[in-house]
């Protein structure tokens, strides 16, 4: 907050007030000597300028231009900072779709190795028991169930076949499961950082916000300290003329 000042008189305003005085001096030498009448003296205005009216005016006008600069910075962070936060509300969505996915991918696999699990040992217990099935026919009757011993034999190999490629797809999937949780993972660490950082730039346009509204505030201060002072300077300068006035009016006779 800047200090009033009242304004005085200088040099120049002193001077005048010297050359309006002589008039009255040499009409009041003459009516001692009662030589002749005065001439009447014209009543003049004198207006007295302070230079600090210009100043104040130029300050003023930079302020406001300052204070417009100030407040289209302020409405375009404030942008940034709703675009932030809807980003973040974005960010915050797709982690929970992920999370989503994650846990119905993992109890989906979870039931895929389970029903796996439960046809593997069903085929290795029909295995078993076809072969031991097969070893009794093979000791009673070889000769006579010959085509029987062949076909069950194939059914085996069948069988084995199809083991094995459960197996095959089990381990596979197995793979391509945990390639899918990395990658989930993975996206989600990336996702965690974009939200830590859009959560710090966003901090960081509250605290410049903050900032910028407290500049606007003092300048605004500053400006009606610079109008309360022109506003002062108009009336001392007013109230000087009406003196001058005044004392040229009294120096008529």
């Amino acid at each position: 907050m800047t200090e009033r000042r009242e304004p005085t008189l200088s040099a120049s305003n002193l001077s005048d007030q010297a050359v309006l005085d002589e008039p009255q001096a040499i009409a009041s030498k003459a009516s001692s000597r009662k030589t002749a009448r005065p001439a009447p003296v014209s009543q003049r205005v004198v207006e007295v300028k302070s230079p600090l009216a210009p100043l104040a005016l130029v300050a003023s006008i930079v302020s406001l231009g300052f204070v417009g600069l100030l407040f289209w910075q302020v409405t375009t962070l404030d942008d940034e900072r709703k675009n932030l936060i809807q980003q973040l509300g974005s960010a915050d969505a797709r982690i929970a779709e992920l999370e989503q996915k994650l846990t119905v991918t993992g109890d989906a696999s979870e039931q895929s190795l389970t029903t796996l699990g439960a046809g593997v040992k069903t085929l290795d217990a029909d295995v078993k028991e076809n072969s031991s099935e097969i070893r009794k026919l093979w000791g009673v009757a070889y000769d006579r169930n010959r085509k029987a011993i062949e076909e069950n034999k194939k059914t085996v190999e069948t069988v084995e076949k199809a083991v094995a490629n459960l197996k095959a797809a089990q381990q596979k999937d197995q793979k391509a499961l945990q390639a899918a949780i990395a990658d989930l993972q993975g996206e989600l660490a990336v996702l965690s950082e974009v939200q830590e950082s859009q959560q710090s730039a966003l901090s960081q346009s509250r605290n410049i916000s903050a900032q910028l509204q407290a500049l606007k505030t003092d300048l605004s201060s500053r400006v009606n300290a610079n109008e309360e002072a022109i506003k002062a300077i108009d009336a001392f300068r007013l109230q000087v003329n009406r003196q001058i006035l005044q004392m040229g009016g009294t120096a008529n006779p």
